[in-house]
């Protein structure tokens, strides 16, 4: 059997890499999160922005890695799901598990989360195989 995966599968995973890759990228670059400072001066409060990682710190580099993990494993798992047959269900369950972590913190970080967990699971469903023709 092929492992080869067919172009649409090809091209939602290197979205959801591509996404997930962004989202590490915006963590450690992009001000995302407003924080306001008061000076005794008439200037009054100062709106300035801080990135994701100056305001938590790297306690949350595990969650903004995390999707890159999960798309990478995802990947593998397609890849390799016809040599190891367990990969395929492995591969709906990294997808939906992300899928509800997004969904869980979307008031949050699961707004990068989610994006890249829709082209994981856009990928696994793509990657079906099609059912035997008989002639």
């Amino acid at each position: 059997m092929s492992s080869r995966l067919r172009t649409g599968v090809v091209v939602a995973l290197g979205v959801a890499v591509v996404l997930a890759i962004g989202f590490v990228v915006i963590a450690f670059t992009a001000p995302v999160i407003a924080s306001e400072t008061s000076s005794s001066s008439s200037s009054g409060t100062t709106t300035t922005g801080v990135t994701l990682i100056e305001a938590l710190g790297v306690s949350v580099l595990g969650i903004v890695v995390a999707p890159l993990v999960v798309a990478l494993v995802v990947a593998a798992c397609l890849l390799f799901r016809d040599r190891y047959p367990v990969l395929g269900p492995l591969a709906w369950i990294a997808a939906g598990g992300l899928a509800l972590v997004g969904i869980a913190g979307l008031a949050s970080v699961g707004i990068f989360i989610l994006p890249v967990a829709i082209a994981l699971l856009v990928a696994v469903a793509l990657s079906r195989r099609d059912p035997v023709a008989t002639a």
